[in-house]
């Protein structure tokens, strides 16, 4: 019992020696930069700091193959004219994997895309789109004009816009090896 009453002698004076503020709980606040301090037990300290995430506004476009006709193996010359012929390499829908990204939530984004004339007896306009799957084919727009495919605001990642093509054989159309390039721009606003 004795030791216990020195115990709490000993205590008592070492709180009347130790000064009012240092044993009042505080909380110390500072801030990015602040070199702050207190008293342990007692204090509580709290620093901060601002923590900035910048995303920047980003459009993409991803063109996936190149496309094949090749009108011997798909079973040339047709019962009649004018014969259309899907595409043989790839040989199965999408004919033409697109994707488009967009992670604006205020623009529009416009998927456009033009041809030239494979020559001059087959003209870009005997090359048909349409939205893969749909079967509704539209012409390519003539020679060196872009025509607006599709458009949407945010994609949430990579967005397909898959396309299907077919080509427009004419009776007229002479023999030979014919080749041109589809350009796919992708624009926002």
């Amino acid at each position: 019992m004795r030791k216990v009453l020195f115990v709490l002698l000993i205590v008592g004076l070492v709180l009347l020696l130790i000064p009012q503020s240092r044993l009042k709980a505080n909380i110390i606040k500072g801030g990015t930069g602040d070199r702050i301090t207190g008293y342990a037990p007692a204090d509580t300290l709290i620093d901060s700091l601002n923590v900035q995430i910048f995303i920047p506004l980003k459009i993409g476009l991803y063109v996936g193959n190149d496309v094949e006709f090749d009108l011997d193996a798909a079973g040339y010359p047709p019962a009649s004219f004018p014969h259309y012929y899907d595409p043989t390499s790839p040989s199965g829908t999408p004919y033409e994997e697109i994707q488009v990204f967009s992670n604006s939530n205020v623009l529009t984004w416009y998927l456009d895309a033009m041809g030239t004339d494979f020559d001059a007896s087959i003209p870009i306009t005997q090359l048909e789109w349409s939205a893969a799957g749909a079967g509704s084919y539209t012409a390519f727009a003539s020679s060196g004009t872009y025509d607006n495919h599709t458009s949407g605001g945010n994609t949430s990642g990579w967005a397909d816009e898959n396309e299907d093509y077919r080509f427009k054989c004419e009776a007229d159309d002479p023999a030979g090896t014919y080749n041109t390039y589809l350009f796919y721009r992708l624009y926002a606003k």
